[in-house]
């Protein structure tokens, strides 16, 4: 059964354009406000659902946007001009990443560190409407935990980019090993990193749990 790639396009635009509305606002416009088309259509729902309807159905295709097949993409050190391997295809979480503008490889698997960031986010909004029209505090301690670990795997994408810039620096010295480095400083920076934003957006963690 084939994913339905016309709704998650449909989606992804509207994501993209609230970001980009959300960017051209906060730099140049009167507020910082955004503005989904397809959010702003599902909110229209009679009896106050579509908030919950919206988040629950792009949290869906969100995840199913990680089980599309793409290229596989490839690095100048393998040897091969293109940016992609012969029409090799891959999962989407399954794929090389690389960091904007450098073309600097991240270690592999970052790609389904972004995508369970990702999905993960949305699982909460999800979560988070339907706690606010039941208030069940159980659905409200789920959304602080889950608060946590997100900000925790968000900090950790973040420590791997720095550990890969230092193990380039590393290089140019000695051969080290990357699981002694990140055991080292990449998980302890993320969980310092993680902490610090925590303790300093604490009330605002609580307003979003809150609703």
């Amino acid at each position: 059964m084939g994913i339905p790639q016309g709704p998650m396009a449909v989606f992804g635009v509207g994501n993209t354009f609230e970001d980009g509305s959300g960017l051209y606002n906060h730099f140049w416009g009167d507020e910082p406000s955004s503005y989904n088309p397809v959010k702003d259509a599902f909110y229209q729902i009679p009896g106050g659902y579509g908030p919950a309807v919206y988040s629950g159905a792009d949290l869906v295709f969100s995840a199913g946007a990680g089980f599309v097949k793409v290229p596989l993409k490839v690095v100048a050190s393998d040897g091969l001009k293109s940016t992609s391997l012969f029409g090799v295809t891959v999962r989407q979480f399954d794929n090389n990443k690389f960091i904007p503008l450098t073309g600097i490889g991240l270690p592999y698997g970052s790609a389904l560190g972004v995508y369970i960031g990702g999905v993960g986010g949305k699982c909460l909004t999800f979560i988070r409407r339907l706690a606010v029209r039941n208030k069940n505090i159980i659905l409200r301690g789920v959304i602080f935990f889950g608060v946590i670990g997100f900000v925790w795997s968000a900090f950790l994408l973040v420590s791997l980019v720095v550990v890969f810039l230092l193990m380039a620096v590393l290089y140019l010295f000695f051969e080290p090993d990357f699981n002694v480095v990140f055991k080292w400083l990449g998980l302890p920076l993320s969980v310092l990193l993680s902490v610090r934003w925590i303790y300093k957006n604490f009330y605002k963690v609580k307003g979003y749990v809150e609703g």
